[in-house]
């Protein structure tokens, strides 16, 4: 990542995770990066953070470009967990990556992400054979620690109409997907 991207990422993640404690003060003392960096993955694309007081405070940085399982531009996500140490301090830990179920090329998964308690939304706006999008979803399991894949929304109708569905905004359990290519009349299971 060139150094004026990685400053600008630095800066918009350290006002984001500014200290739930009043007069506390935020430093930008902890770089985030991928622990397995590739060619081209664009981390950082997208960035999103959540959670709630039984899972702690947790951020999902998008890797639209990553490689996975030797598939350019696959895309997946990292998820990191803020640990506490003090009241009024605490670091960023890296929990692995989050990875389309079956990957595909230039499927893009990261480009955006959604964050909203114990789910986690990626959008994949370039999968299927004609673009038609696609929108992976992962909800955290307290038993495992970890953030389990839970399903993948494709669209039912128009899907060689290159609709680019995978724009995600997330509340809850409710998913709103933008497929800004699309026919009205498709619909997602």
């Amino acid at each position: 990542m060139p150094d004026a991207i990685r400053v600008s990422f630095l800066l918009t993640l350290s006002l984001m995770f500014m200290p739930l404690v009043a007069g506390a003060v935020m430093t930008e003392d902890q770089l985030l990066f991928d622990v397995e960096p590739t060619l081209n993955q664009s981390f950082g694309a997208s960035i999103a953070i959540g959670g709630y007081p039984e899972i702690g405070i947790w951020a999902v940085i998008g890797e639209p470009g990553d490689t996975v399982d030797e598939k350019a531009f696959a895309g997946s996500a990292s998820m990191w967990a803020y640990a506490r140490t003090t009241p009024e301090e605490g670091y960023w830990v890296n929990f692995g990556k989050l990875v389309a179920d079956s990957p595909v090329a230039s499927a893009r998964v990261g480009s955006p992400v959604a964050m909203s308690g114990d789910v986690v939304a990626l959008g994949a706006p370039s999968w299927g054979t004609d673009g038609y999008g696609a929108v992976y979803v992962y909800r955290y399991e307290p038993d495992s620690l970890f953030w389990e894949f839970e399903q993948r929304l494709t669209p039912t109708l128009n899907k060689t109409s290159q609709s680019n569905a995978g724009v995600v905004a997330l509340s809850g359990d409710v998913i709103v997907i933008s497929a800004f290519y699309t026919n009205p009349a498709a619909t997602f299971v």
